[in-house]
């Protein structure tokens, strides 16, 4: 069954930055395109691939640079009406 959820990211040492919410593409395409190389001072690529792939690997990424990920909203295809 697909679903998708949507994730509120807050930035835990800065308390008057807004939350951003992403679908888990879109906050992987966020970090890999916009973040990584930013914030990484030594990019590597297994480190790249592992975000690519593991959403748990990518969550705790995102842990260790100061950000607090939470599900707010799941959506499945019951969810949807049926025509």
């Amino acid at each position: 069954m697909n679903r998708i959820s949507i994730y509120k990211i807050t930035d835990l040492d800065d308390s008057d930055s807004d939350a951003m919410y992403y679908t888990l593409k879109g906050l992987r395409e966020q970090i890999l395109n916009e973040w990584y190389e930013v914030w990484e001072n030594m990019p590597i690529e297994e480190t790249k691939e592992k975000i690519r792939t593991d959403d748990e690997f990518m969550f705790d990424w995102l842990s260790g640079w100061g950000y607090d990920v939470e599900t707010i909203l799941e959506i499945t295809e019951d969810d949807f009406p049926k025509s």
